[in-house]
């Protein structure tokens, strides 16, 4: 997160170089999750090795390939900034909620990326399992589910609570918490167009609360649904506020970001963390409420926000970082099985020689080309589907209306002429 370059942008460049900066945190962070799946599959622990065989190299890799579930802290925080920040700006501006217009927006995002990447993801596990049969080191086992309803549960954004994750895309995790936050946040917005008592509407706004407490109840994997909306809310509030929490340089706030992630991740070992109630959360909001002052101070930088190192690379690389993030993980995993088929290393590897980390580079490289390949035919196509949607949608509505009011004109001209019948009869 270096904030220098050669040149300054000019004060009319402040939105392009923001979000240029928002561009740059999002692929870094779905890079990040990507190094943290390649060291789990290709690599042993670090720390699991007696220390004669611990290297440099190692420990360097461990070190950098540990912030994938602080890199999805960062997802939740530029999700509530973009889509509920977004939505409240319009809300503010208008005093109403474009409710079809909000989910045709949030589902045509989601779906045009997730659910091709089912297919993707049944592809190769399935050729996977089949052509290179493993042991118990294996990617593959347990064996993965790849049932219909197992498909449609997490296609509607119930994976951890009512079943698992599809096959082997064991990231999917997160967009249960990203979709629900999605229809809990439409809810608040559309409590404060009520016009009710304030007992009424406090009631409709603990309606989205009781909805994530009661997923909660039934997740049985990643972090609870209802207590990380507060970090997805800290994402808002960087969007509502023009002034920074704690107001100094984005420069300096930056440092202090990167060095709160580096103490967390020397200081807090993660089996701990894991095994304690509350650490990541408390961390976790930490780290968020950092990364929501760190843009606060951005956008009270203006004129003295320069582009980041790269300038439109960014725009380039974030353009498929969804994409990435939801098809790397059945992508490492024939990976893995593949190269374990044919040459007997790639499963949790102790890397002691070149050509050990040849094969995690190439897992690295085999992710990324994937999903840039795999964006191309889906996530860069989401404007083209979002409209083509709409317009389906529309005609749909007019058509209703249309069948809706020849109803009632025929029903009108019946009630007349019954009408007429009687005042003849008398």
């Amino acid at each position: 997160m270096i904030l220098i370059t050669d040149h300054e942008a000019k004060p009319n460049d402040y939105k392009e170089s923001f979000s240029l900066w928002l561009d740059c945190f999002r692929w870094i962070a779905a890079l990040l999750v990507v190094f943290t799946h390649v060291n789990n599959r290709l690599l042993v622990k670090v720390l699991s090795l007696p220390h004669d065989q611990r290297t440099a190299a190692h420990y360097a890799f461990a070190i950098l390939s540990g912030f994938g579930h602080q890199a999805v802290v960062a997802f939740f925080v530029l999700s509530g900034m973009l889509v509920g920040g977004g939505s409240l700006a319009s809300f503010r501006r208008t005093g109403k909620i474009n409710i079809r217009g909000y989910l045709l927006k949030r589902l045509t995002r989601l779906w045009l990326v997730l659910i091709p990447s089912f297919a993707a993801t049944l592809a190769l596990d399935t050729v996977g399992i089949s052509l290179f049969p493993g042991s118990g080191a294996s990617p593959y086992n347990p064996a993965p589910e790849h049932g219909v309803s197992s498909l449609i549960c997490n296609a509607f954004f119930l994976q951890t609570a009512l079943c698992n994750q599809y096959g082997t895309n064991g990231a999917l995790w997160s967009l249960f918490h990203e979709f629900w936050y999605y229809i809990a946040w439409l809810l608040v917005l559309v409590g404060c167009m009520l016009t009710a008592s304030v007992t009424r509407r406090l009631a409709f706004f603990l309606f989205p609360l009781a909805i994530l407490v009661a997923l909660s109840t039934f997740q049985f994997v990643g972090p609870n649904v209802a207590a990380y909306s507060i970090i997805w809310l800290l994402g808002v509030l960087a969007s509502a506020r023009q002034r920074p929490l704690l107001p100094i340089g984005v420069l300096p706030m930056a440092i202090v970001v990167v060095c709160y992630l580096l103490l967390v991740r020397v200081l807090i070992p993660t089996d701990w963390a894991d095994a304690t109630f509350g650490v990541w959360f408390v961390c976790d909001t930490v780290l968020a409420i950092l990364l929501a002052n760190l843009i606060l101070c951005m956008k009270g930088a203006k004129s003295e926000l320069i582009r980041p190192p790269g300038g439109e690379i960014h725009r380039y690389l974030a353009g498929f970082a969804f994409s990435l993030y939801c098809t790397h993980s059945p992508v490492l995993n024939f990976y893995v099985a593949l190269m374990m088929f044919e040459y007997g290393i790639g499963w949790q590897m102790v890397p002691h020689h070149a050509h050990q980390w040849l094969v995690v580079l190439g897992g690295m490289i085999t992710a990324v080309a994937f999903g840039y390949v795999f964006s191309l035919v889906t996530e860069s196509r989401t404007d083209r589907l979002r409209q083509s949607v709409d317009n389906a949608l529309q005609q749909a509505l007019f058509a209703v209306r249309g069948l809706y009011c020849a109803a009632a004109r025929g029903s009108l001209g019946a009630d007349r002429r019954k009408e007429k019948g009687k005042t003849a009869a008398w």
